[in-house]
């Protein structure tokens, strides 16, 4: 959105279109999963800072399994996990195991410390896992904010997963992400807009005929 706003004050013909995706429909399952989750490229840097903040800051207040997937984990990031007892590592896997584990996970965590707007990442775990703990640079500007848990400190983290790992998924909470998510990110809505705004007179030409 800041972008957007930037670009039209200096041209005035921009608009706002959110990311296409992988997502039909909200798979998240109900109930209680076992372990928070943290999962991408572990070898990119931004991921990198997440994953040590999560296992060297987090993990010592808590006793809720924090798992760590993905792959290209640096020496770093496996040393700090040996030292850590509730913090694990799952690596080696695929695509399809990870789009499980985010669906079994009570919680998927997402701190980011890039504020660079919407993230696939979320968008995934919103869609197919249960509750949803992220920090505010990651849902700064996403207007996702309501679908998710808050929290900024170490300290919140930790609260927080002490409140979630509890809590059931509840239906009605499936149903309102159902809601939402259809109409601030639906492909079908997206590529109409994009149509629309890329190929207005087109649009008006077919709306006359």
């Amino acid at each position: 959105p800041d972008d957007c706003r930037a670009l039209n004050g200096l041209y005035g013909n921009a608009f706002l279109l959110p990311p296409f995706h992988a997502n039909d429909r909200v798979s998240a399952q109900s109930g209680v999963g076992g372990y928070a989750l943290y999962h991408g490229n572990l070898g990119i840097g931004e991921n990198h800072q997440a994953a040590m903040f999560l296992v060297q800051e987090v993990a010592p207040l808590t006793t809720t399994p924090i798992v760590i997937a993905g792959n290209g984990a640096q020496a770093e990031l496996k040393k700090a996990i040996r030292a850590q007892p509730n913090a694990s590592l799952a690596e080696g896997i695929s695509t399809e195991q990870i789009h499980q584990m985010i669906a079994e996970a009570q919680v998927n965590l997402m701190p980011t410390f890039q504020a660079t707007g919407m993230k696939l990442k979320l968008i995934n775990v919103l869609f197919g896992g249960r509750h949803v703990l992220a920090n505010p640079a990651m849902v700064m500007g996403t207007g996702l904010e309501s679908l998710c848990s808050i929290a900024d400190t170490p300290e919140q983290f930790a609260e927080s997963l002490a409140e979630l790992m509890p809590e059931p998924l509840r239906t009605r909470e499936i149903e309102r992400r159902e809601r939402i998510l259809a109409e601030m990110l639906s492909n079908r809505m997206n590529a109409k807009t994009l149509y629309r705004e890329v190929f207005p007179a087109r649009v008006s030409s077919t709306i006359a005929s």
